[in-house]
């Protein structure tokens, strides 16, 4: 039998999310991610996957969601964003649905391909903070410059 309730969120969420549930927290879970630095793209990682790496992974290590430690979720969304993208341009116009002759009508293979892909791009996003949901109580301040203003209060 599985764990009961909600997936534990990493501490550098919780702290971003103001955290909520006021327990105490775990001091050297960011100072092992920050210890370990940004992780790396494994050398096998190429194409879309790594350009997707290239774009999340300093994101993730900026804000402390992540660190080396967490190389291979992070690269297992990568591929999966990659199948996505690949699946989504193999479906392109093409029919939906498939009508053999003499035969009854059925789903393309390349629609499950896609579904299963991005299910698969999802699932991975929400455990890496990624969807929109996930960063729903995120209480991120905005960056000022040295000057102590930022662009939107500049004139106030």
């Amino acid at each position: 039998m599985g764990r009961r309730g909600p997936k534990p969120a990493p501490r550098a969420l919780k702290l971003l999310r103001g955290n909520p549930g006021k327990r105490p927290l775990d001091p050297g879970e960011v100072a092992a991610l920050k210890a370990s630095g940004g992780p790396q793209p494994p050398e096998w990682l190429a194409g879309e996957a790594l350009a997707e790496w290239n774009r999340r992974a300093p994101q993730l290590a900026e804000l402390g969601v992540i660190g080396a430690i967490d190389q291979a979720v992070l690269a297992l969304y990568c591929q999966a964003w990659e199948r996505y993208l690949e699946a989504k341009r193999a479906l392109g116009r093409k029919s939906r649905v498939v009508k053999p002759r003499g035969g009854n009508p059925y789903t393309s293979p390349l629609v499950t391909q896609v579904r299963d892909a991005l299910a698969d791009v999802i699932k991975l996003a929400r455990e890496l903070g990624l969807s929109p949901s996930a960063r729903s109580g995120l209480k991120i301040e905005a960056k000022t410059p040295a000057g102590g203003l930022d662009e939107f209060n500049a004139g106030a």
